[in-house]
Protein backbone atom coordinates (compact mmCIF):
# COMPACT_ATOMS: atom_id res chain seq x y z
CA UNK A 1 0.00 0.00 0.00
CA UNK A 2 2.99 2.45 1.10
CA UNK A 3 4.30 1.65 -2.03
CA UNK A 4 1.42 2.11 -4.32
CA UNK A 5 0.84 5.28 -2.36
CA UNK A 6 4.53 6.78 -2.89
CA UNK A 7 4.21 5.83 -6.72
CA UNK A 8 0.85 7.65 -7.49
CA UNK A 9 2.73 10.76 -5.60
CA UNK A 10 5.64 10.20 -7.84
CA UNK A 11 3.23 9.90 -10.45
CA UNK A 12 1.00 13.34 -9.72
CA UNK A 13 3.99 15.64 -9.50
CA UNK A 14 5.12 13.87 -12.89
CA UNK A 15 1.71 14.99 -14.42
CA UNK A 16 2.30 19.04 -12.49
CA UNK A 17 5.72 19.45 -13.56
CA UNK A 18 4.58 18.88 -17.09
CA UNK A 19 1.17 21.06 -16.86
CA UNK A 20 3.40 23.86 -15.42
CA UNK A 21 5.90 23.47 -18.23
CA UNK A 22 2.47 22.97 -20.79
CA UNK A 23 1.71 26.30 -19.51
CA UNK A 24 5.04 28.32 -19.69
CA UNK A 25 4.94 27.01 -22.86
CA UNK A 26 1.72 28.45 -24.13
CA UNK A 27 2.03 31.59 -22.40
CA UNK A 28 5.45 32.06 -23.62
CA UNK A 29 4.22 31.15 -27.39
CA UNK A 30 1.78 33.80 -26.54
CA UNK A 31 4.07 36.44 -25.44
CA UNK A 32 6.16 35.74 -29.21
CA UNK A 33 2.88 35.84 -31.23
CA UNK A 34 2.07 39.23 -29.57
CA UNK A 35 5.25 40.14 -30.39
CA UNK A 36 5.47 39.41 -33.82
CA UNK A 37 2.06 41.28 -34.41
CA UNK A 38 3.41 44.60 -32.78
CA UNK A 39 6.54 44.61 -34.87
CA UNK A 40 8.90 44.02 -32.34
CA UNK A 41 10.13 40.37 -32.57
CA UNK A 42 12.61 39.77 -35.95
CA UNK A 43 14.09 36.36 -35.33
CA UNK A 44 17.07 34.73 -37.24
CA UNK A 45 16.68 31.36 -37.86
CA UNK A 46 19.47 28.26 -37.90
CA UNK A 47 19.68 26.06 -40.85
CA UNK A 48 20.72 22.98 -38.92
CA UNK A 49 23.05 20.01 -40.41
CA UNK A 50 21.91 16.13 -40.48
CA UNK A 51 24.87 15.49 -38.17
CA UNK A 52 23.62 18.63 -35.88
CA UNK A 53 24.04 16.09 -32.64
CA UNK A 54 28.15 15.61 -33.69
CA UNK A 55 28.70 19.46 -34.16
CA UNK A 56 26.91 20.41 -30.74
CA UNK A 57 29.60 17.79 -29.14
CA UNK A 58 32.14 19.56 -31.24
CA UNK A 59 31.57 22.64 -29.89
CA UNK A 60 32.18 21.84 -26.29
CA UNK A 61 35.59 21.03 -27.10
CA UNK A 62 36.71 23.88 -29.31
CA UNK A 63 38.68 27.02 -27.81
CA UNK A 64 36.62 30.05 -30.34
CA UNK A 65 39.10 32.64 -31.21
CA UNK A 66 41.92 31.17 -31.07
CA UNK A 67 40.58 28.40 -33.39
CA UNK A 68 39.35 30.68 -35.69
CA UNK A 69 43.11 31.79 -36.31
CA UNK A 70 44.24 28.81 -36.82
CA UNK A 71 41.61 27.62 -39.41
CA UNK A 72 41.95 31.18 -40.82
CA UNK A 73 45.83 30.15 -41.18
CA UNK A 74 44.86 26.60 -42.53
CA UNK A 75 42.66 27.64 -45.45
CA UNK A 76 44.78 30.47 -46.72
CA UNK A 77 47.80 28.17 -46.56
CA UNK A 78 46.61 24.62 -47.03
CA UNK A 79 46.23 22.28 -50.14
CA UNK A 80 43.31 22.77 -52.46
CA UNK A 81 42.00 18.83 -51.40
CA UNK A 82 41.87 19.99 -47.34
CA UNK A 83 40.18 22.92 -47.55
CA UNK A 84 36.68 21.63 -47.18
CA UNK A 85 37.98 19.66 -43.91
CA UNK A 86 39.26 23.28 -42.79
CA UNK A 87 36.00 25.03 -43.51
CA UNK A 88 33.70 22.26 -42.07
CA UNK A 89 35.70 23.05 -38.95
CA UNK A 90 35.42 26.50 -39.33
CA UNK A 91 32.03 26.75 -39.40
CA UNK A 92 31.35 24.49 -36.49
CA UNK A 93 33.57 27.24 -34.65
CA UNK A 94 31.53 30.38 -35.51
CA UNK A 95 28.57 29.26 -33.43
CA UNK A 96 30.63 30.80 -31.01
CA UNK A 97 29.97 34.46 -30.86
CA UNK A 98 33.37 35.44 -29.48
CA UNK A 99 34.67 33.14 -32.13
CA UNK A 100 32.22 35.40 -34.89
CA UNK A 101 34.24 38.28 -33.84
CA UNK A 102 37.51 37.45 -34.05
CA UNK A 103 36.89 36.05 -37.45
CA UNK A 104 35.63 39.23 -38.90
CA UNK A 105 38.54 40.98 -37.38
CA UNK A 106 40.85 39.32 -39.15
CA UNK A 107 42.31 40.73 -42.12
CA UNK A 108 40.44 39.63 -45.86
CA UNK A 109 39.08 36.87 -43.66
CA UNK A 110 35.15 37.49 -45.58
CA UNK A 111 36.84 38.18 -49.18
CA UNK A 112 38.70 34.88 -48.47
CA UNK A 113 35.26 32.97 -47.34
CA UNK A 114 33.56 34.38 -50.72
CA UNK A 115 36.44 33.63 -53.10
CA UNK A 116 35.92 29.78 -51.61
CA UNK A 117 31.79 30.68 -51.89
CA UNK A 118 32.06 31.32 -55.55
CA UNK A 119 34.83 28.79 -56.23
CA UNK A 120 34.86 25.94 -58.69
CA UNK A 121 34.56 23.23 -56.12
CA UNK A 122 31.20 22.25 -54.91
CA UNK A 123 31.76 20.67 -51.38
CA UNK A 124 34.04 24.13 -50.74
CA UNK A 125 30.91 26.28 -51.91
CA UNK A 126 28.37 24.16 -49.51
CA UNK A 127 30.91 24.42 -46.48
CA UNK A 128 32.08 28.11 -47.11
CA UNK A 129 28.21 28.99 -47.69
CA UNK A 130 27.43 27.07 -43.95
CA UNK A 131 30.24 29.43 -42.60
CA UNK A 132 28.18 32.62 -44.03
CA UNK A 133 25.16 31.33 -42.19
CA UNK A 134 26.64 30.88 -39.46
CA UNK A 135 27.65 34.18 -39.41
CA UNK A 136 24.73 35.73 -40.60
CA UNK A 137 23.06 34.32 -37.15
CA UNK A 138 25.68 36.30 -34.81
CA UNK A 139 23.92 38.12 -32.25
CA UNK A 140 26.44 41.14 -32.96
CA UNK A 141 25.03 43.88 -35.93
CA UNK A 142 28.62 44.51 -36.97
CA UNK A 143 29.19 40.82 -37.96
CA UNK A 144 26.20 41.15 -40.65
CA UNK A 145 27.84 44.21 -42.33
CA UNK A 146 30.92 42.15 -42.71
CA UNK A 147 29.19 39.44 -44.53
CA UNK A 148 28.41 42.53 -47.36
CA UNK A 149 30.40 41.36 -49.90
CA UNK A 150 28.66 38.01 -50.02
CA UNK A 151 25.42 39.39 -50.39
CA UNK A 152 25.69 39.54 -54.34
CA UNK A 153 26.47 35.84 -54.90
CA UNK A 154 24.01 34.43 -51.99
CA UNK A 155 21.09 36.57 -54.33
CA UNK A 156 22.71 34.90 -57.59
CA UNK A 157 22.77 31.52 -55.97
CA UNK A 158 18.85 31.25 -55.45
CA UNK A 159 18.32 30.44 -59.14
CA UNK A 160 20.58 27.76 -58.68
CA UNK A 161 19.29 23.84 -59.23
CA UNK A 162 20.38 22.25 -55.64
CA UNK A 163 17.43 23.16 -53.47
CA UNK A 164 18.99 22.56 -50.25
CA UNK A 165 21.69 24.98 -51.21
CA UNK A 166 19.29 27.88 -52.07
CA UNK A 167 17.82 27.17 -49.03
CA UNK A 168 20.81 28.25 -47.01
CA UNK A 169 21.37 30.95 -49.46
CA UNK A 170 17.55 32.19 -48.34
CA UNK A 171 17.97 31.77 -44.65
CA UNK A 172 21.85 33.26 -44.65
CA UNK A 173 20.02 36.03 -46.74
CA UNK A 174 16.83 36.34 -43.98
CA UNK A 175 19.38 36.42 -40.76
CA UNK A 176 21.23 39.17 -42.80
CA UNK A 177 18.18 41.88 -43.76
CA UNK A 178 17.13 43.37 -39.91
CA UNK A 179 20.72 43.83 -38.27
CA UNK A 180 21.04 47.11 -39.92
CA UNK A 181 19.34 49.52 -42.71
CA UNK A 182 22.72 50.00 -44.15
CA UNK A 183 22.39 46.09 -44.94
CA UNK A 184 18.64 46.06 -45.66
CA UNK A 185 19.23 49.14 -48.34
CA UNK A 186 22.27 47.29 -50.00
CA UNK A 187 20.32 44.39 -50.57
CA UNK A 188 17.19 46.17 -52.46
CA UNK A 189 19.76 47.65 -54.59
CA UNK A 190 20.95 44.41 -55.62
CA UNK A 191 17.27 43.21 -56.40
CA UNK A 192 16.25 40.77 -53.26
CA UNK A 193 12.77 41.30 -54.26
CA UNK A 194 12.90 40.49 -57.34
CA UNK A 195 15.24 37.79 -56.75
CA UNK A 196 12.85 36.38 -54.31
CA UNK A 197 9.87 36.42 -56.52
CA UNK A 198 12.34 34.69 -59.60
CA UNK A 199 13.17 31.91 -56.45
CA UNK A 200 9.46 31.31 -55.18
CA UNK A 201 8.34 31.02 -58.93
CA UNK A 202 11.28 28.57 -59.81
CA UNK A 203 10.66 26.51 -56.60
CA UNK A 204 7.22 27.20 -56.14
CA UNK A 205 6.52 22.98 -55.93
CA UNK A 206 9.48 22.45 -53.14
CA UNK A 207 7.43 23.89 -49.71
CA UNK A 208 10.75 24.38 -47.88
CA UNK A 209 11.97 26.49 -50.02
CA UNK A 210 9.03 28.63 -50.42
CA UNK A 211 8.76 28.65 -46.32
CA UNK A 212 12.64 30.27 -46.52
CA UNK A 213 11.20 32.65 -49.20
CA UNK A 214 8.66 33.38 -46.77
CA UNK A 215 10.95 34.09 -43.79
CA UNK A 216 12.93 35.96 -45.76
CA UNK A 217 10.94 38.41 -47.24
CA UNK A 218 8.88 38.56 -43.50
CA UNK A 219 12.28 40.00 -42.59
CA UNK A 220 12.69 42.37 -44.72
CA UNK A 221 8.63 43.35 -44.57
CA UNK A 222 9.27 43.79 -40.25
CA UNK A 223 12.17 46.33 -40.82
CA UNK A 224 11.51 49.94 -39.45
CA UNK A 225 11.11 51.69 -42.88
CA UNK A 226 9.45 48.58 -44.86
CA UNK A 227 5.83 50.81 -45.51
CA UNK A 228 8.23 53.23 -47.45
CA UNK A 229 10.98 50.80 -48.97
CA UNK A 230 10.26 47.58 -49.04
CA UNK A 231 6.84 47.48 -49.86
CA UNK A 232 6.29 49.17 -52.77
CA UNK A 233 8.86 47.10 -54.20
CA UNK A 234 6.68 43.79 -53.21
CA UNK A 235 3.46 45.10 -54.34
CA UNK A 236 5.02 45.68 -57.88
CA UNK A 237 5.85 41.82 -57.97
CA UNK A 238 4.38 38.80 -58.66
CA UNK A 239 5.38 38.08 -54.99
CA UNK A 240 1.39 38.92 -53.47
CA UNK A 241 -0.57 36.71 -55.91
CA UNK A 242 2.55 33.84 -55.05
CA UNK A 243 2.17 34.30 -51.14
CA UNK A 244 -1.86 33.70 -51.62
CA UNK A 245 -1.02 30.66 -53.88
CA UNK A 246 0.63 28.92 -50.79
CA UNK A 247 -2.78 29.29 -48.54
CA UNK A 248 -3.53 26.42 -48.37
CA UNK A 249 -1.66 23.49 -46.03
CA UNK A 250 -0.19 20.57 -47.54
CA UNK A 251 -0.91 17.45 -44.98
CA UNK A 252 2.95 15.62 -45.87
CA UNK A 253 4.93 18.95 -45.83
CA UNK A 254 2.98 20.81 -42.47
CA UNK A 255 2.30 24.04 -42.03
CA UNK A 256 5.50 25.63 -42.15
CA UNK A 257 5.03 27.65 -45.76
CA UNK A 258 1.73 28.61 -45.19
CA UNK A 259 2.28 30.37 -41.79
CA UNK A 260 5.16 32.27 -43.06
CA UNK A 261 3.32 33.20 -46.20
CA UNK A 262 0.70 34.42 -44.14
CA UNK A 263 2.74 36.68 -42.03
CA UNK A 264 4.16 38.03 -45.03
CA UNK A 265 0.50 38.66 -45.95
CA UNK A 266 -0.03 40.28 -42.72
CA UNK A 267 2.30 42.80 -42.67
CA UNK A 268 1.62 43.87 -46.46
CA UNK A 269 -2.14 44.48 -45.25
CA UNK A 270 -1.15 46.30 -41.48
CA UNK A 271 1.38 48.03 -43.14
CA UNK A 272 -0.60 51.11 -44.34
CA UNK A 273 -4.39 51.44 -45.32
CA UNK A 274 -3.61 52.81 -48.88
CA UNK A 275 -2.18 48.94 -49.65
Amino acid sequence: MWKSRKLNRKAAQQTGSMEEFRLKRREKEKALRQARRDKQLVSKRLLLNEDEEQLEVSMETTSGEQDVVGLFHKLRHTNPEKKEVHLRALSNVLRDPSAQLAFIKLENSVHLLVGLFTGSDAQCRLQAARCLHELSHSPHTNVAAACLPATPYLLTYLSGQSTKFTELCLYTLGNLCPDSEGVKEKLLAQGIIPALASCFENQKHNLAVVEAVGFTLSQLLQTSTAAERVIPMVLASSLPSQLLSVLTPDPEFGLGAVIECAWCLHYLVCSSEDH
